[in-house]
């Protein structure tokens, strides 16, 4: 059965060579044969430190983040949420969510 795991890491956190404005959260997925693919979102490339900007979805926060982490949870899941978490970091996926913008509007 697939796991996923829940990871947060605090504000000022160091990853790959900034620290973390606000902190962050990223999950990884465990599949059945114990390969883990991880995605978090954030500030794409050119907008780093801006939390308020174009994101973009990261793929190795695992090894980012994983010695500096705050806390870490994991549950089972089952195929369809597995597939369905996956959908979000992979390109051409319907839930693909590479170019969604952190930006909002205060009313």
């Amino acid at each position: 059965m697939p796991v996923l795991t829940i990871v947060t890491a605090t504000k000022g956190t160091e990853a790959d060579g900034s620290q973390s404005f606000a902190g962050h959260m990223y999950y990884v997925l465990t599949d059945d044969s114990g390969q883990d693919h991880s995605f978090g979102w954030a500030s794409d490339e050119s907008h780093q430190g801006n939390p308020i900007a174009p994101g973009a979805v990261y793929t190795n926060d695992d090894s980012n983040y994983q010695p500096l982490t705050y806390s870490a949870s994991s549950v089972s899941i089952s195929q369809a949420q597995y597939d369905t978490l996956m959908g979000f970091g992979t390109p051409g996926s319907a839930n693909y969510l590479e170019g969604m913008s952190s930006t909002y509007e205060v009313t």
